[in-house]
């Protein structure tokens, strides 16, 4: 996305996690990654990598001072990861009522909220309709993105 976004000339490098990514950054035979704050941080505040921009379109409680690649000169940009509890297709609706129940609650703890942001996540909650509809919302653009970037799956 940043790529087609803003004209960067840069190459996919598959890697197989964060650690050979991240180790690869780190001796030099990449110039740039693009990796989870769960697995950067540790690296970015002993001073052996350097965080550049953050992907989603707020700044992150646990890099405060590291601006969005939106802050940055790209608004609207957009990219930050997100995490969803799912169940089976044929999931009955009171079960999932129930699970939607114990998830809000959970959610809604301080102290979940604390554990979360202090390892660089930020709950959002909501339920199955509101996850529904983003991803019929993101859907689109991820594969406008593909095919811009003539992303295939072999």
């Amino acid at each position: 996305m940043l790529k087609t976004t803003a004209g960067f000339p840069m190459m996919h490098v598959p890697f197989n996690g964060s650690s050979p990514s991240l180790t690869a950054l780190m001796g030099g035979q990449v110039q740039l990654a693009v990796d989870t704050v769960v697995a950067s941080t540790p690296l970015i505040k002993s001073g052996k990598i350097k965080a550049i921009a953050a992907l989603s379109p707020q700044r992150l409680a646990l890099l405060p001072n590291v601006p969005t690649v939106a802050e940055s000169g790209y608004p609207g940009f957009d990219m930050g990861s997100w995490f969803a509890f799912v169940g089976p297709a044929g999931l009955p609706a009171p079960v999932q009522k129930k699970l939607e129940k114990a998830l809000a609650e959970t959610l809604a703890s301080t102290e979940f909220k604390k554990k979360m942001v202090d390892i660089g996540l930020t709950p959002l909650g909501g339920n199955g309709d509101a996850l529904r509809a983003r991803i019929e919302r993101e859907l689109p653009l991820m594969r406008a993105v593909a095919a811009r970037a003539d992303i295939r799956v072999d």
